[in-house]
């Protein structure tokens, strides 16, 4: 195990946690809430480019719309990063960097993000 590697015992999260974390950060609120509170950094009251490289990276893994690039690492990174642009570009109208709850609201994320789930046929989803 490396510093940078956690333990299993530090990737489990108990009942306890969890329903402590529902109820604090995910219950009390609609969906674009969630959704943002659930991409932007913890300590952070904004999303930033990079809080959506983790989702990206996971459609990247299982978009069946995206298989062609499953053996080219290269482009994936190239790809998330050109997703994330464009959605920093459509959703942060105020050119800050940092996309706003308001922003995020306003520019549908999370209905964008539904759509990319359900859509196999990913060219076909624009924001």
């Amino acid at each position: 195990e490396t510093p940078e590697t956690p333990s299993d015992a530090s990737l489990t999260v108990s009942l306890r946690q969890f329903v402590a974390y529902w109820r604090d950060e995910i219950e009390p609120y609609d969906a674009a809430d969630r959704f943002f509170r659930l991409v932007k950094q913890v300590d952070e009251t904004t999303i930033r480019r990079d809080d959506f490289m983790t989702f990206l990276d996971e459609l990247l893994l299982f978009h069946p719309g995206l298989q062609f690039l499953s053996n080219h690492t290269e482009f994936q990174e190239k790809y998330a990063l050109t997703i994330a642009t464009r959605l920093m570009y459509h959703a942060n109208l105020s050119r800050t960097g940092r996309i706003t709850d308001r922003e995020a609201r306003a520019a549908d994320l999370v209905d964008a993000f539904h759509l990319v789930d359900e859509e196999e046929d990913i060219n076909r989803v624009t924001l």
